[in-house]
């Protein structure tokens, strides 16, 4: 799940106890207390933690502006997000509560597998931003922060499977891989680069005669990648490629054939001409492609996810310590407005004031 939008305002909040504590409790929601020491833990673990911050944008969250203008400190707007999300969680608490539904060890478990999904970056993308990525990032993630991030993901498993009645036992997961044996199929290919047509042409004709692929590959493939290796490139889902004239190619392939010479236009300066040989066609085992099924079963129901929260959000009964701004349920906690600088006692230098 990604977190509720961010609104980045100017201002300043405490990223630890403050001595002055106008109340017991950040936010009530439905009577239940959000603490203030919870609140501030959690600021000061994400305010501290660039992994953590790192993590959230490479699930998609846009943060504010983090530094608050006093030290120890975050803007109100960082703040303001944070403490949305914390009221989001409590709502999805309260709901599995409700339906007498709790979160098992085999539910945190499969959570915690869709978070670390959740931290790779798109395929064919930029590489992850925080030098890590998965399981990896997971494990380096503050633990509370970790544990927050898990069970939250658990809870609205959770919650969405009750609510869409959407059956994600293992015996429902098995009949869908079993029902669905060409979306795990995937291609192992091999490859040779070279600069011409011509010479393409001239290595595939000693491959056909017998000639060893991966000895060419080596000789000759200017992939620096894969030419030490033979030209192995691995294998993928046949899914996910896409490239029509490559999809075309590889349907007319046989394992061990090689293909026509297929010009690639974004290699070399001038293009350049490559030969493929289908390896081998396996298909992913259920237990590497299990977690993909159960979110792929899950993500099915987003809109009645999101239905859901919505009506969580609208329904609930909500208050905020007014140092954070004020609950708004078509935006999460609104962040207080400064006041204007003419009404400040002593403005900050360089900034305006009214009949200057």
């Amino acid at each position: 799940m990604k977190r509720l939008v961010i609104i980045a305002l100017l201002g300043a909040v405490s990223a630890a106890a403050t001595g002055c504590n106008i109340s017991p409790s950040a936010a009530t929601v439905n009577g239940a207390v959000i603490t203030q020491a919870r609140f501030d833990a959690d600021l000061a673990t994400l305010s501290s933690s660039r992994t953590a911050q790192c993590a959230l944008e490479l699930q998609g969250a846009s943060l504010p502006a983090l530094k608050g203008s006093g030290a120890s400190t975050v803007t109100s707007g960082f703040a303001a997000g944070e403490l949305s999300t914390l009221i989001e969680q409590e709502l999805v608490g309260q709901a599995l509560a409700r339906r007498h539904l709790t979160v098992s060890s085999s539910g945190l478990a499969a959570a915690k597998r869709d978070v670390a999904a959740e931290l790779m970056p798109p395929p064919g993308g930029s590489p992850s931003p925080c030098g890590m990525e998965g399981a990896q990032l997971l494990a380096a993630l503050p633990p509370s922060f970790a544990h927050q991030q898990v069970l939250f993901q658990a809870q609205v498993e959770s919650l969405l499977a009750s609510v869409a009645r959407i059956d994600i036992s293992p015996a429902a997961i098995r009949r869908y891989y079993d029902s669905h044996r060409s979306l795990f199929e995937q291609d192992c290919l091999s490859d040779i680069v070279v600069a011409t047509q011509a010479e393409a042409a001239k290595i595939r004709a000693k491959v056909e005669a017998g000639g060893s692929f991966a000895s060419e590959a080596k000789a000759h493939s200017l992939d620096q990648q894969t030419a030490s290796g033979g030209g192995a490139l691995g294998c993928l889902p046949t899914s996910q490629i896409t490239n029509p004239s490559l999809v075309s190619a590889l349907a007319a392939l046989s394992i061990g054939q090689v293909s026509q010479p297929l010009f690639e236009a974004q290699v070399g300066p001038s293009g350049s001409w490559v030969l493929l040989q289908v390896t081998g066609r396996p298909v992913s085992p259920l237990s590497h492609v299990s977690g993909q099924i159960r979110r792929q079963l899950l993500g099915a129901h987003g809109n009645i996810l999101q239905a859901k929260l919505t009506s969580l959000v609208h329904s609930a009964k909500v208050t905020v310590d007014p140092r954070y701004g004020h609950w708004k349920a078509a935006g999460g906690v609104v962040p207080p407005v400064p006041p204007p600088a003419r009404d400040l006692i002593s403005p900050p230098q360089g900034t305006p004031t009214a009949g200057g």
